[in-house]
């Protein structure tokens, strides 16, 4: 199944699972919504997108092999998330900075570090 995820954080579950189980409302107020055709999706989606993932993806149609993708997607970034954190602990006391450093290594964790901006070309003058 392809999936649009938007831009718009927080990513949230429908507040109501009787009504509206497979929907996954994005922003503050709510006005973007996905909807699936299983709680396995939406759940994925959900950590998918609070991490930071938008675009186009790609997710399993079926339910047990979207909750067994979304407790790998857990497990791994749980692993890293703990090695983030012993490493910014050995680089620094203070706290702030360490949470700071602990956020940036998700974020390139998940997404990948940003493209260094190519030089700016000489110009014709010197």
């Amino acid at each position: 199944m392809l999936v649009d995820i938007p831009e718009d954080r927080p990513a949230v579950l429908s507040p109501s699972p009787m009504f509206d189980p497979g929907t996954v409302y994005f922003g503050k107020s709510r006005k973007t919504h996905v909807d699936c055709p299983s709680h396995a999706q939406t759940e994925l989606i959900v950590r998918l997108a609070n991490l930071g993932v938008s675009g186009k993806v790609t997710l399993p149609a079926d339910t047990g092999p979207c909750f067994k993708l979304l407790d790998r997607v857990n497990v791994r970034l749980n692993k890293a998330l703990a090695r983030f954190r012993e490493l910014a602990e050995s680089r620094t006391r203070d706290g702030r900075v360490r949470e700071q450093l602990v956020e940036v290594l998700e974020r390139w964790f998940v997404l990948g570090r940003e493209a260094a901006k190519p030089p700016m070309p000489a110009s014709e003058d010197q």
